[in-house]
């Protein structure tokens, strides 16, 4: 569904992918006690990819949302996103918890949002059953560098 999602968006907008307009990495959706593996060479190409700086944004479940949020992987939304997308989109933000040696939390912040009702997901869902999680989250890697491209994928998911 991601290389699909992305060329719909290219299109959308006009961009030409080989020039690295935008780049998503969907390879999120893995088990967390990296036992297998599949599981251990997604996780190593997550961590390849972030220290590339390739990713603008990563498609994930619940589960590697607060594995990779709570080693404060991906982008505090809140002091990185212009106020007025924050407000448009308030109702969809999530929060992760950052932790201390002890298990304590230090910190919370706004790591992602939750995009499982987007139109544009909801009919391919509805289409194609192209996951099989009930939640899709759409995070961003604490390095990312093209916000103004985030923002325009998020605007076209809900069709605006």
């Amino acid at each position: 569904m991601a290389e699909e999602l992305l060329k719909d968006f290219a299109d959308a907008k006009g961009y030409d992918l080989d020039q690295g307009n935008a780049y998503f990495n969907s390879s999120v959706f893995i088990d967390t006690d990296i036992k297998d593996q599949m599981s251990t060479v997604a996780y190593t190409k997550v961590m390849t990819d972030l220290d590339m700086k390739e990713i603008d944004f990563f498609f994930c479940n619940q589960e590697m949302f607060e594995y990779f949020g709570e080693k404060e992987t991906f982008l505090d939304l809140s002091q990185n996103m212009p106020e007025e997308f924050l407000n448009k989109f308030q109702d969809k933000l999530i929060t992760t918890d950052i932790y201390d040696e002890n298990g304590n939390v230090t910190n919370t912040y706004i790591a992602g949002m939750d995009i499982s009702d987007a139109p544009i997901l909801v009919k391919m869902q509805e289409e194609r059953k192209l996951y099989e999680d009930d939640q899709v989250l759409l995070t961003l890697p604490y390095n990312t560098t093209r916000l103004d491209k985030v923002m325009e994928f998020i605007e076209f998911l809900y069709g605006e």
